[in-house]
């Protein structure tokens, strides 16, 4: 069995938690992680042959720190804001106020935030 789906044990993934780009899909309701493949495999009498981390686009690495720069903004916006800092001050900090207004979040589409599975009988 070849699964390939999102992973929440990858840095992208931890690093936003529920903010992150891929779950803000209303279809994308379940993900999982090396931990999980492994306790299925074990309940369903499989194993785990092999797992892979991969990204679902082509490498760039410009790209990539681009995308992840501006999840780092859009995180520590967020978090500042639910720890009770109030929004206006925030927009008053160079860089991070831009993140203050975003109203989505930012695609990291270049992030190595998929796992690939192959589970064997």
């Amino acid at each position: 069995l070849l699964l390939l789906t999102g992973a929440t044990d990858t840095f992208s993934y931890r690093l936003l938690g529920r903010r992150y780009w891929y779950g803000s899909f209303p279809e994308h309701v379940t993900f999982y992680s090396k931990a999980w493949f492994e306790w299925a495999a074990k309940e369903l009498g499989l194993k785990l042959e092999t797992h892979h981390y991969l990204s679902t686009e082509a490498p760039n690495f410009k790209l990539w720190w681009k995308q992840c720069a501006q999840s780092l903004l859009y995180a520590t916006a967020q978090r500042l804001i639910e720890a009770g800092v109030a929004p206006n001050v925030l927009s008053m900090i160079p860089v991070l106020g831009r993140a203050v207004h975003w109203k989505s979040v930012p695609w990291w589409k270049q992030a190595t935030d998929h796992i690939m599975v192959v589970l064997k009988k």
